[in-house]
């Protein structure tokens, strides 16, 4: 379970902000598990028993959990993230492979050492 900060116009951030003004919540169902700062940052959450009135007068009671900007623009920038996650968990383990054979070269060249040279 994710803790998440909420702030008075119920906007939802990943870190408190620096005077600690932002409310907790924690995220108990998992909702925003595997998502990045940008698309849970688009979100706006009023907590269950609360309730929010936006500024045209209309009241939103919680459990509420709803997109804050256009949910096409949190939706790209999930699957960039997403991209890049299996992008980087590709790199890694490229050079894992890399690493190995680096390894396994040093251990040929020092079998060669004892062949040539002798024990």
């Amino acid at each position: 379970m994710a803790t998440y900060y909420i702030d008075s116009e119920h906007r939802l951030h990943t870190e408190q902000n620096t005077d600690n003004e932002y409310a907790a919540w924690d995220d108990a169902d998992g909702y925003f598990d595997g998502k990045c700062r940008a698309y849970i940052e688009g979100f706006r959450v009023v907590p269950a028993g609360e309730t929010w009135v936006r500024a045209d007068g209309v009241a939103f009671a919680g459990l509420m959990i709803a997109p804050a900007v256009d949910d096409r623009i949190l939706n790209a920038a999930q699957a960039t993230y997403e991209e890049q996650s299996h992008e980087n968990t590709i790199l890694k383990a490229q050079l894992q492979a890399v690493t190995d054979r680096g390894e396994f070269i040093e251990d040929c060249i020092a079998e060669m050492a004892v062949v040539v040279y002798g024990s």
